[in-house]
């Protein structure tokens, strides 16, 4: 049970503590908006799993020990930091933070922060609905709506496994051209594009 426990206590918070962060600026463009929505559903989410794990149901969830779990967690922890980075560059004000645009993560920006998000949740969405179903008197109604849950879920994810080759794909030419040049983001690059294919193993 502790092996679902922990990394979703740790998701959970650092979920929260972005959130509440991005919270305390007063700017908030659209792109800003849209990560907030999302962090709210990401958390509600979270907060079920919480509630799902210290049940006996919960034991059958022990495939989200580490993936996306805790690859959502130290998203949101890193994002954070990233954030405060920016905020110190530009004079540590946050009533007038105006630099949401040169925040960046795994070398994506806030659109594509909000994507990895967003497959976080779904495949915890997935998981979730397989317990529920499970547990409870399948109909027809609600195997339909989780039928459907997958299929979204397993084109949003393809979805953002495409982004992330292109990205990849551009990272090695750069790589090539200049060698070493851009290993740390190769890794970094190389590690999201191997959660999201975890994430989407499960929805398959």
């Amino acid at each position: 049970m502790a092996e679902v426990v922990e990394p979703a206590s740790f998701a959970l918070q650092s979920s929260i503590t972005l959130y509440e962060t991005i919270k305390t600026f007063n700017s908030h463009p659209k792109r800003v908006r849209d990560l907030l929505e999302e962090l709210e559903a990401l958390i509600a989410v979270l907060g079920s799993l919480s509630d799902v794990v210290k049940t006996p149901a919960g034991s059958s969830l022990y495939v989200l020990n580490r993936v996306p779990l805790k690859r959502c967690g130290d998203a949101c922890k890193d994002f954070k930091q990233q954030i405060m980075i920016c905020l110190s560059q530009s004079g540590g004000s946050r009533s007038s933070f105006r630099d949401w645009a040169r925040i960046r993560y795994m070398n994506d920006d806030i659109d594509g922060f909000r994507r990895l998000v967003a497959a976080c949740k779904l495949t915890i969405e997935v998981t979730l609905g397989d317990v529920k179903l499970r547990k409870s008197f399948t109909t027809a109604e609600n195997l339909e709506k989780h039928q459907i849950l997958i299929q979204t879920a397993k084109c949003d994810l393809e979805a953002h496994l495409e982004s992330i080759d292109e990205r990849l794909e551009h990272i090695i030419g750069q790589t090539i051209v200049e060698p070493g040049s851009n290993t740390p983001k190769l890794r970094l690059v190389k590690e999201k594009r191997s959660g999201t294919l975890r994430g989407k193993g499960f929805v398959l």
